[in-house]
């Protein structure tokens, strides 16, 4: 199967709420992402190609090893580089983009990003837990968000100025459900589910308005590139 698939209808098996029915949906995007190279700081797999069906869009993203993109491109000529100078290990102490853009990082003594600004005058604020756990961030524009975690250092609870996040885990850590709540009551929740090799097959979302959104995930590998591809309901 490949990217023009994307957009095409299927009579597939899937599993809804831990049953398995048939069902038609329709393909909607196309992952490669390479296994060779570890999650980066923000738990994404790096080095991946990227098709969707919303807009016709294909997008090329790579990393480097530490996690920071390098670079990004896609059909709607979108095409960003970036370069980045380290002060120890993982320690980027400045970034500079292509089109100009800088960034400028500081660290406190146990390595944590304490402290960022950008050449658009952007700065954001950390701070954090004796076990390196972000509990709190400001920015320049003043928005503020607080954030608690498990013993297992999962992110379990976010507080923003206009919303409140709840995420729940499985015994392997998996995410298997958040909920989001504003003052007027709960906006959103999703639930997750995943094989046993911790990939996610499936997510459902539904919103205050009685949206529902439901996507099925499917997965092949070729060689150290793992292909997902995703469905949604028709």
């Amino acid at each position: 199967m490949d990217k023009n698939s994307i957009g095409e209808k299927f009579y597939k098996e899937v599993i809804v709420d831990g049953k398995k029915i048939n069902k038609w949906v329709k393909l909607v995007s196309i992952r490669m992402l390479d296994t060779s190279i570890e999650k980066n700081y923000l738990g994404y797999l790096v080095n991946d190609i990227y098709y969707t069906e919303e807009d016709g869009n294909e997008v090329w993203r790579e990393f480097d090893d530490k996690g920071k993109l390098i670079s990004h491109k896609d059909l709607k000529g979108t095409e960003e580089y970036w370069t980045h100078e380290y002060y120890s290990k993982d320690n980027c102490i400045y970034s500079k983009c292509n089109s100009g853009k800088e960034i400028w990082y500081d660290y406190d003594k146990n390595n944590n990003m304490i402290h960022s600004k950008t050449s658009d005058e952007w700065e954001e604020w950390n701070e954090y837990d004796k076990k390196g756990n972000l509990i709190h961030q400001k920015t320049s524009n003043g928005c503020e968000k607080w954030n608690e975690y498990d013993n297992n250092g999962n992110k379990i609870y976010v507080k923003d100025d206009i919303f409140e996040h709840w995420f729940e885990y499985d015994s392997n850590n998996n995410l298997v459900h958040d909920k989001t709540t504003s003052d007027r009551g709960v906006i959103s929740e999703t639930w997750y589910e995943f094989n046993e090799k911790n990939l996610l097959i499936y997510e459902k979302t539904e919103w205050v308005n009685e949206q529902k959104d439901e996507t099925w995930y499917e997965y092949e590998l070729n060689g150290k590139i793992l292909i997902e591809y995703s469905y949604k309901a028709i």
